[in-house]
């Protein structure tokens, strides 16, 4: 018995397998529930010829095998769930393990991450925002940067170097420029006399805005490592 058992350490979910004792055995099932239901069955229709008594046990058959795929189903959920809240306790974990800003969010609203006390959460997320930033440029997203551009160098942008401050000129411009290719067309900027940017501007203008965002970043890292 205990070879049989081991001969079938590959099988996987037994959907398809006959119901034999040894599998029983391997998925932890009660071989007596089996020999239940095909009795069951035999007495309910007396079988009358093996054609009738084979039906009767392909029946017995895929009853047992759609018993197997709804507690496979249900354990398959219930691992997802159980992962899902292990994952959830990690990352608790490690947001109550990781340092918070020295600052409050009022101060950071108003100073942006650029003016506020130096610490490892503050580099961490200035390293976060640049990223985002630097993603939706990618994208030429360029609308949607104003909420990073505000938690970097903040709203009235009063910390903002003179990086800071041509990294959110690039975001209006293209934002802008992109707004007027998309909305009037060529055919309505020639009617009121001005003249759609080329593309080939405006690609330049974007590389130009990468790469001050990533000087930016690199020089935050740079900074974040002496903390």
């Amino acid at each position: 018995m205990g070879k049989k058992i081991v001969s079938l350490n590959a099988v996987k979910h037994g959907m398809y397998s006959c119901p034999p004792i040894e599998t029983m055995a391997v998925l932890r099932e009660n071989p007596l529930g089996y020999i239940k239901l095909l009795t069951g069955l035999i007495n309910s229709f007396h079988p009358r010829n093996p054609a009738e008594m084979t039906m009767l046990e392909d029946i017995a058959q895929l009853h047992w095998q759609r018993r197997r795929n709804q507690m496979a189903r249900g354990a398959r959920i219930s691992l997802a769930v159980e992962r899902l809240e292990l994952e959830r306790a990690d990352l608790r974990r490690k947001i109550e393990k990781a340092p918070s800003l020295d600052a409050s969010e009022q101060e950071v609203k108003q100073k942006g991450l650029r003016g506020i006390a130096d610490s490892p959460a503050k580099y961490r997320e200035m390293l976060f925002t640049l990223r985002t930033l630097m993603d939706l440029a990618k994208r030429k997203q360029f609308g949607e940067a104003t909420h990073y551009l505000n938690r970097l160098y903040g709203e009235a942008e009063q910390q903002a170097r003179t990086r800071g401050k041509t990294i959110c000129e690039f975001f209006n411009t293209l934002e802008e420029a992109g707004t007027s290719h998309s909305e009037p067309g060529p055919e309505q900027a020639e009617a009121e006399g001005e003249e759609p940017l080329p593309a080939s501007q405006l690609g330049e203008w974007r590389r130009t805005l990468l790469d001050l965002l990533n000087e930016e970043r690199e020089e935050v890292g740079r900074s974040g490592t002496t903390i």
